[in-house]
């Protein structure tokens, strides 16, 4: 990591975002801070959704679901109707109710857990339980998994600061 990460290569290049962010985000209480955060997790959780209606199409789902009994293929389509649900959910929730989540309250409380552990988990699954290999070849699938993954690990991130807010607040 120090070969990629030299000072020639901070100070021109990286230390300028950090210091511009600071100045930006320096202007917001945590407050505010966090509302816009949970605004940006709500547009994040629809960028999944359109991603994730293009998986069928770019791995060939429907060749490889004949491989499948329709009993199985029934269950795949009622388990990724419900991670559907909750993501249009968590982005309604965000959306629609940011001030609400910010709010000191055992049910905005529960509501950051749930999704906070949604996706953490997921970025486990990805970590420790698929392989690089399993992931199809190419540049472009490497490049749209990467940004997924960063995405993923923002929500976590947000929500689990929303679950610190409240309990910090309290």
């Amino acid at each position: 990591m120090t070969f990629l990460f030299h000072s020639a290569f901070l100070q021109p290049f990286i230390q300028p975002y950090f210091e511009n962010g600071n100045q930006i985000v320096s202007q917001f209480s945590a407050r505010e801070f966090l509302q816009w955060a949970i605004v940006i997790c709500g547009k994040g959780h629809l960028l999944i959704l359109i991603a994730s209606f293009q998986v069928p199409q770019k791995l060939n789902w429907k060749n490889e679901f004949g491989l499948l009994g329709r009993f199985n293929q029934k269950i795949f389509w009622t388990y990724g109707g419900y991670i559907v649900y909750c993501i249009v959910s968590f982005a309604l929730v965000d959306l629609l109710n940011a001030k609400g989540l910010i709010d000191i309250h055992p049910s905005s409380m529960a509501i950051a857990i749930f999704i906070a552990v949604f996706w953490t988990t997921r970025v486990l699954v990805d970590f420790s339980y698929f392989k690089h290999d399993d992931w199809p070849k190419g540049d472009i699938f490497i490049t749209r998994h990467t940004c997924l993954t960063a995405l993923f690990c923002f929500l976590a991130l947000i929500h689990w600061s929303l679950v610190i807010w409240q309990i910090t607040q309290q």
